[in-house]
């Protein structure tokens, strides 16, 4: 896990930062705990877990755990997946492919 210093810095505005407006969501605490390169987060802003590829300083960049399209989450609707995260999106990903017949 990282940790990631999300305060506004010295030339935002207070409060420029909300979620809605495409910029990230600031905590009240100094720092969040976010998951690391090659850890499983959940994006709750599209419902879907995807491994950490990248970490930048307002995103991230997640792909699924079985490979994909990657795709940018705002770390404000970023968190550690937990293991029920995980078997959701799992099921949910073999229920499509069913549907399918992949």
């Amino acid at each position: 896990m990282s940790n990631l210093d999300l305060s506004p810095s010295e030339d935002e505005p207070a409060g420029s930062s909300a979620p809605g407006n495409g910029m990230l969501a600031v905590a009240d605490e100094a720092s969040v705990e976010l998951p690391g390169v090659g850890e499983l987060a959940y994006d709750s802003r599209h419902d879907r877990v995807g491994e950490v590829m990248a970490l930048w300083r307002t995103c991230a960049v997640l792909r699924p755990p079985g490979g994909g399209m990657e795709w940018e989450v705002p770390l404000g609707y970023m968190h550690s997946a937990s293991p029920g995260d995980d078997l959701r999106a799992r099921v949910a990903e073999l229920n499509a492919n069913s549907r399918w017949g992949l």
